[in-house]
């Protein structure tokens, strides 16, 4: 999972995560790793351990691929990478390492906005499923407004919608919390503008 979008990210984490079962079984069957030093080794590892009273594990691993970003890339999101030299080298065989990870295992790699010719993506596009989070505009964002308008109990005008994206913009978790309020305030009633 990569992209600026870090709300509908987590969202979908949090999908996956009710999937495995309760959230005290989820907190014993989830491991989390810093992708900027976890090495292959840690990673097969932590994929390994047997879940505990769940039929599966929950591995995220967050920011191995910026390690590979260009320079360019980098400076935009503010993380450093270390795309050459040996980490390059180290995770060369990581589609061959994935065999080895058990059924009982789901494993998320899990990043900021990358481009597509970063090369631990291009490496691994056809031995995983990749997901893109770009951030809503337009139509997009207008259809997410009113989804989230509908499960607060609500509805929201045309009008009103193009304005809170006007003033709020592609950034969800901004916007979420304006919906709240607004659906609060409405109290069951259409927002208007």
């Amino acid at each position: 999972f990569y992209g600026d979008d870090e709300f509908s990210l987590h969202e979908h984490l949090r999908r996956i995560k009710g999937e495995i079962g309760s959230d005290e079984l989820v907190d014993a069957n989830t491991t989390t790793l810093d992708g900027a030093t976890v090495t292959p080794q840690q990673l097969l590892e932590a994929s390994a351990v047997i879940p505990f009273l769940a039929e599966c594990r929950l591995i995220i691993v967050w920011g191995l691929f910026q390690r590979f970003s260009s320079q360019r890339e980098q400076g935009r999101s503010g993380r450093r990478g270390h795309a050459r030299g040996p980490a390059a080298d180290e995770w060369a065989g990581l589609p061959d390492m994935l065999t080895q990870v058990p059924d009982t295992t789901v494993l998320v790699f899990a990043d900021g906005p990358l481009r597509r010719d970063n090369p631990l993506l291009q490496q691994m596009i056809s031995h995983v499923e990749v997901r893109a989070f770009p951030l809503l505009r337009g139509q997009n964002l207008d259809a997410w407004i009113r989804q989230r308008v509908a499960s607060a109990g609500t509805t929201i005008s045309q009008q009103a919608t193009r304005l809170l994206a006007d003033y709020v913009g592609g950034d969800l978790w901004v916007m979420s919390g304006e919906v709240e309020k607004l659906a609060l305030y409405c109290q069951g009633e259409e927002i208007s503008e």
